[in-house]
């Protein structure tokens, strides 16, 4: 079996169950425009569930890998699954991977449609680490996406948007450089942040999309795996939208039968 490491997460469009803080007919302040932020961020945690898309470009030897995922998250049940689409190497011509993970209260679960052979049609039972790679964490069962549940404001505020920064701990996940949690000394010594900005509807409050790039931030770190000058590339290399597709929707996670779910080798 092939585990590939992927990317991370991402927002879009206002919902009803969204508070919608009033319109107004001019540009808000910073500090209305903070707390509308906040109002949203805080519904979506206060949401059941959520989906959202997270796109994701590495642009490397003269090419662009691009990783996708769709994140559901069922918070009342536990729940959550990322379907991802990814390179299965380095090359811009590599072949492009699917993969679906799924966690509960109990196990993490991945299956693959190209799996082949005995593994074809099966689910296999990992461990929270191998899980972490794909781009779940264990907390997933959070509605905010991770990156948007860290943002900071640090810049100019707009009618539709605040920039600002994410650290280097949860850009990780906001990057798709979740990779990096096969070294655990490398994520140790993670410091620094990068850019971000959230777009949200003016007249309602309600987030839209978080947008994060590693270009222009100041992380850095280092193991003996990998050497700080690679680190900081592969950060100051990538970009990645997280679009919020729906929030507080009914969903439906499914787990597979027992008899689909194997042991991982």
């Amino acid at each position: 079996m092939v585990l590939i490491a992927g990317c991370s997460a991402q927002a879009t469009g206002p919902t009803a169950t969204q508070k919608q803080p009033a319109s107004s007919a001019s540009a808000p302040s910073t500090t209305a425009t903070r707390f509308n932020l906040a109002v949203a961020i805080d519904s979506i945690n206060a949401a059941p569930t959520i989906t959202y898309q997270q796109d994701c470009t590495t642009s490397a030897g003269g090419s662009d890998l691009t990783t996708h995922r769709t994140i559901t998250v069922d918070a009342r049940k536990d729940r959550a699954r990322v379907d991802l689409e990814l390179p299965d190497s380095a090359s811009a011509a590599a072949k492009r991977m699917h993969m679906t993970v799924i966690s509960s209260a109990e196990e993490f679960l991945i299956t693959s449609p190209d799996w082949t052979g005995s593994q074809a049609g099966a689910w296999m039972r990992v461990d929270g680490r191998t899980a972490r790679i794909q781009g779940l964490t264990p907390s997933q069962a959070g509605t905010v996406p991770r990156g948007l549940n860290a943002f900071i404001q640090s810049g100019r505020a707009t009618s539709n948007s605040i920039s600002g920064t994410v650290p280097a701990e949860d850009a990780v996940y906001a990057l798709g450089l979740t990779g990096m949690l096969k070294d655990p000394d490398l994520i140790t010594s993670l410091t620094g942040e990068v850019p971000a900005t959230v777009f949200f509807d003016p007249a309602t409050g309600a987030i839209q999309r978080l947008e994060v790039t590693g270009d222009g931030g100041d992380v850095t770190g280092q193991s003996t795996e990998k050497s700080k000058d690679l680190v900081e590339s592969a950060f100051q290399l990538t970009h990645c939208t997280i679009t919020i597709d729906q929030v507080g929707e009914p969903v439906e996670i499914a787990l597979p039968k027992s008899s689909e779910i194997r042991d991982a080798p």
